[in-house]
Parts: C-alpha cells; sequence; structure tokens
C-alpha cells in the first residue's frame, strides 16, 4: 500500500527486499511453512505434534541466533526437493520421510547447541529489524514517527 500511495519509493521498496532476503527471517518462514504443512496432517497424534513442534521452534531459534546457518537449512531441502528439482515446501512427508526429517533436526540442533527449552519468536520484532536495516540501506527516511524500532516483550 505504501508504494501505491507514494509512501515508498521504489528504491525503499527494493532495499526491503534486499533486507528481508538477507535476514534471519526469510529463512525462518520456510521453516514455519514446513510445520505448518506438517502440522496439518489430522492422522498425527500428541506426540508428534509435539516434537514438531519444538524441532521447529529450536530450528527457528539457531537461525535467528545465528547459530544455524543457510549451508545447514541446505542439507534439509532434501525432503522438499521434487525429481524436477523444483522446491515444494507445502508437501506432507509420509511418517517415515518426517521420522528423517525430525532426526535430521534434533542432531543438527544439538550439534549447533541451541537450547532445547520453550522459544517463542517475536516476528514482529525481526520485521522491524528487517526494516529498520532497508531504511539504513536503502538511504530512505529513519524510523517513521511513532517508531521506536525494535521493541522486547
Amino acid at each position: 500500500d505504501d508504494l501505491a500511495s507514494g509512501d515508498l519509493t521504489r528504491e525503499e521498496f527494493t532495499a526491503l527486499a534486499e533486507s528481508f532476503e538477507a535476514s534471519p527471517l526469510s529463512r525462518v518462514y520456510v521453516i514455519l511453512v514446513v510445520q505448518a504443512t506438517q502440522l496439518g496432517n489430522p492422522e498425527l497424534e500428541e506426540e508428534m505434534t509435539a516434537r514438531i513442534r519444538r524441532a521447529a521452534d529450536r530450528l527457528s531459534r539457531g537461525v535467528i541466533e545465528g547459530k544455524v546457518s543457510g549451508d545447514d537449512l541446505e542439507a534439509l531441502k532434501k525432503y522438499f526437493t521434487a525429481e524436477s528439482g523444483e522446491l515444494e515446501l507445502h508437501t506432507r512427508l509420509t511418517r517415515p520421510q518426517l521420522e528423517l526429517l525430525l532426526e535430521d533436526v534434533e542432531a543438527l540442533v544439538d550439534r549447533t547447541d541451541v537450547p532445547d527449552e520453550d522459544y517463542e519468536l517475536h516476528v514482529a520484532e525481526e520485521l522491524r529489524r528487517v526494516i529498520a536495516a532497508a531504511r539504513k540501506q536503502g538511504g530512505g527516511p529513519g524510523p517513521r514517527a511513532g517508531d521506536d524500532g525494535p521493541r522486547r516483550e
């Protein structure tokens, strides 16, 4: 809306897109899509649902904190890559595939010392960081009125 109304220039929009792509949030978004797709399976029992949530939370935390790299995540794409080479994030895995994915994720977060504890991702805070970085990169105006930057909740 800001682009259409002129409140956001094309340069600022480009800087915003580049900032999002470079941010950990873009990789966490992929994790959240995969998590939602797998949790959408009505045949999953409560224990498996809890295991998926915990693995996704730990993986997201590892990405946000810089412990899990893009290369680490690259290895997990094999579960969502079609024969054509296309990435299909909305693919619902079979039970054996899901077990293998979870084993790989759990080994990764253990190896990279991501704590096995509750974690809540603050998407709004991460988005504020992306926007602030884009404004700085794009040479656009500083924070808008009423925008104090990232907030801790």
